[in-house]
């Protein structure tokens, strides 16, 4: 790639340098032509001037004679002459533009000229570069053939290493049986002297005994003989083996001699052992042929010598392997040494370069720190200059006149703080006045309620009563007993806490009534500032902004609830019903639950006509946004009344299975029609509160402008709108939550969703 790219460049550097050399060859062109056009001009001047000459020498000579030829001559030759004067300069001023033209080509001549010299050095030092190279690449493969060969090499002494440690452990093998055969043969020796030691005795106590025995040992002899003649032929054998081992040992020292001078010591030794061996077998072949006579302490001498040999041998090969083991641990630790070397030498250099460093950083820091020590003392003398003449040019005029400034401040500021107390208590008063209205109104709503409560209460545990005892005449079971016990605690725990926030609306429907009343009281008020306005601008856009997000949270929370609680997926199948065991009914146990549900309905319309004459009343004193409260109330109440109704029904165990019902009923059809006509008014009820409020900001705008009327109601309004809201948010979680729809057989009641005052809005806006 290297090769190519450096080609590359060179081809590029000759084309340029061609390229060069054309333009050079043809600015020298120019210049040639200009230079003669320079030449033709100058002669053309020359030819003028002439002539010019001879003009003025042909008029002196002509005289007076001719002068009024002569002026009509001198007009046409100053015409001449300007034109010759023209024509002059413009040569000229060619002339000194091809001077520059040539000045600008000569330097850019030069240019090229330094561009060629350059490129042709550039060339040069690629060129050497690539020499360079080729020898690098050279010397690479030399080095890496020398390699090869090394390898080659090492891997050939490695074998050749293998080869003679085989042969030497092969030679040990037959040392090793050697040795067992001697020892095998000296075990021999041993046994035939031992056996003529007995055959002497046996002689004489056979020459002390009787001439009787003289045939046995004739006999005896004979044997002798025989076992003697057995023992010759041993010794022969062994003999030729001692030989054939010799041959063996001759062509093995043959191979061991081309060993390391490690293996020829140890040849050398083995030699001398042979030799020895030799010794000990040629002394043993005299020693056996003089058996005979007796020898047996030459045998124990050569036995102590071989013993001896034997342990000298042993202990030089233990020398040797220490020697050799010392070497590698010696090797070792050199090695080891010399790499911690190494590696001090380096950390030292790294510490002295990192004490330079840090020599240097203190003293650029300590340089640093002058420098700004320089400039706080410059900076402190002059600031202690500053303020000394500032304190020379005051005068205590002036600091009298600021005392005095001073202290009406300080009594303007008592004032407004007066002042401002002031109000904070009329606020004050305001507020403890509005809690103790509400406070009422809450006492009256829950008193009421609570009335209520204890007379369904009371009719309810009549009633379990009454069905406890006819089930214990019927059926006789306790433990049926204790279970719609505790079905009726829950029940009736249910269904306080259902009535609860009903308790809450109507605390809220009387702060509304009230809001609107001292939205009226307060309309009749007359405040002369701008301040007020302002402030209860501020305060009537913080209510509406905090509408705005109650009303957000309302609406996700209706739609959780939806998504939850989905109404179409609750309708319980026929199928399902006929599965369920039907409860037995009594006719009895029928017309008493006919009667608690009649009286139920009884309340429930009292109560609701109750709540109607409430809001007839209050609905004439707030005109301005009290009618979207109600409406808005009266809508909440009636789906309040219709949850409360169905969670009272499923409550009070009021759900007798008939036949009727499993056969099917249409009141879903009926709560689809209830939740359109909801929907309808509540969005009737958002549009009016719409455009009550901007009618508000209408208003309160105009009031800011002119001054002139004053606005207390928007707070009013604020607070009664938010409390509204809040009363709409503030629907228990039992009420939003969709009871199960089991039919009674008694009367129907329809689950309605309640739709908030935003998704109002957002439709509205859709349309």
């Amino acid at each position: 790639m290297k090769h190519k790219q450096l080609s590359e460049t060179l081809g590029a550097l000759e084309q340029e340098k061609e390229a060069a050399e054309l333009s050079q060859f043809e600015k020298s062109r120019q210049r040639v032509e200009l230079h003669e056009k320079v030449l033709q001009l100058e002669k053309d001047l020359l030819q003028i001037r002439s002539a010019l000459d001879r003009g003025s020498s042909t008029e002196r000579s002509t005289g007076s004679l001719s002068r009024t030829l002569s002026m009509s001559q001198e007009d046409f030759n100053r015409q001449e002459r300007h034109s010759v004067d023209v024509e002059l300069c413009k040569l000229r001023e060619g002339l000194r533009d091809a001077e520059a033209r040539a000045k600008t080509q000569e330097e850019e001549r030069n240019q090229a000229l330094q561009k060629l010299q350059i490129s042709t050095e550039t060339k040069r030092t690629l060129l050497s570069q690539i020499a360079e190279m080729n020898q690098r690449r050279q010397n690479h493969s030399e080095v890496q053939e020398q390699l090869s060969e090394a390898n080659n090499k090492i891997s050939q002494s490695c074998l050749e290493k293998a080869i003679l440690s085989t042969q030497v452990l092969k030679l040990e093998e037959n040392i090793k049986e050697l040795k067992a055969k001697l020892t095998e043969a000296l075990s021999e020796e041993d046994q035939l002297i031992q056996e003529k030691a007995d055959l002497h005795q046996r002689s004489q106590q056979d020459s002390e005994g009787c001439e009787s025995h003289n045939n046995k040992q004739d006999e005896e002899t004979v044997l002798m003989k025989r076992e003697l003649k057995a023992l010759g032929e041993v010794n022969e054998k062994l003999t030729c083996e001692l030989e054939i081992i010799k041959q063996k040992l001759i062509t093995s020292q043959s191979q061991l001699q081309e060993e390391t001078a490690e293996t020829v010591t140890n040849s050398k030794r083995i030699t001398a052992l042979e030799a020895e061996r030799s010794q000990l077998i040629r002394e043993k072949e005299e020693r056996l042929s003089k058996v005979n006579e007796g020898g047996q302490e030459e045998l124990t001498a050569m036995k102590e010598k071989c013993h001896q040999l034997r342990e000298s041998e042993e202990v030089l090969e233990l020398e040797k392997q220490k020697l050799q083991d010392r070497c590698t641990y010696l090797e070792t630790e050199v090695l080891e040494k010399e790499e911690k070397l190494y590696l001090q030498q380096v950390e030292h250099r790294k510490q002295d370069a990192g004490r330079v460093q840090s020599i240097e950083e203190r003293k650029a820091v300590a340089a640093h720190w002058a420098e700004k020590w320089q400039k706080v003392a410059l900076t402190l003398q002059s600031t202690h200059e500053e303020l000394e003449e500032l304190k020379k040019n005051n005068s205590r005029n002036e600091l009298q006149a600021e005392a005095v400034q001073l202290a009406t401040e300080i009594e303007t500021l008592k004032k407004e703080g007066q002042k401002d107390k002031e109000e904070i208590e009329n606020l004050l008063q305001h507020k403890a006045y509005m809690e103790t209205i509400l406070s009422r109104a809450k006492k009256e709503s829950d008193s009421l309620l609570k009335v209520e409560l204890v007379a369904c209460k009371q009719e309810l545990e009549l009633e379990r009563s009454r069905t406890l005892l006819q089930r214990h005449k019927d059926k006789g079971g306790d433990a049926l007993a204790l279970t719609e016990d505790t079905e009726t605690q829950t029940d009736l725990s249910e269904s306080s806490l259902l009535w609860e926030p009903s308790s809450d609306s109507h605390s809220s429907q009387n702060k509304a009534s009230q809001a609107s009343e001292d939205q009226e009281d307060g309309g009749q008020a007359n405040v002369s500032t701008s301040d007020s306005l302002r402030a209860q601008l501020e305060e009537s856009r913080s209510g509406v902004n905090q509408l705005q997000q109650e009303e957000t949270l309302a609406v996700q929370k209706l739609q959780t609830l939806r998504q939850l609680y989905p109404v179409k997926d609750k309708k319980p199948s026929v199928e399902g019903r006929k599965d369920k065991p039907v409860c037995p009914v009594n006719p009895e146990t029928d017309q008493q639950k006919r009667m608690v549900t009649e009286q139920l309905k009884s309340l429930f319309k009292e109560r609701e006509g109750k709540e109607e004459e409430r809001l007839d009343n209050r609905s004439a004193a707030g005109q301005t946004g009290a009618s979207s409260i109600q409406d808005w109330s009266q809508t909440s109440k009636v789906v309040r009344n219709l949850v409360d109704r169905r969670s009272w029904q499923h409550g009070s165990g009021l759900m007798p299975v008939f036949e009727e019902d499993e056969e099917g009923s249409e009141w879903p059809e009926e709560e689809a029609h209830a939740e359109e006509n909801l929907h309808n008014e509540s969005q009737q009820m958002s549009s009016a509160e719409n455009h009550n409020l901007k009618a508000k900001h209408k208003n309160l705008l105009q009031a800011t402008l002119r001054c002139k009327q004053p606005i207390q109601d928007c707070p009013l309004t604020a607070e009664k709108l938010s409390e509204s809201s809040y009363c709409s948010n503030e629907i228990d979680p039992q009420q939003k939550r969709p009871p199960s729809l089991y039919p009674d057989g008694i009367f129907l009641a329809e689950f309605v969703d309640i739709w908030s005052p935003d998704e109002d809005e957002e439709e509205g806006e859709d349309k």
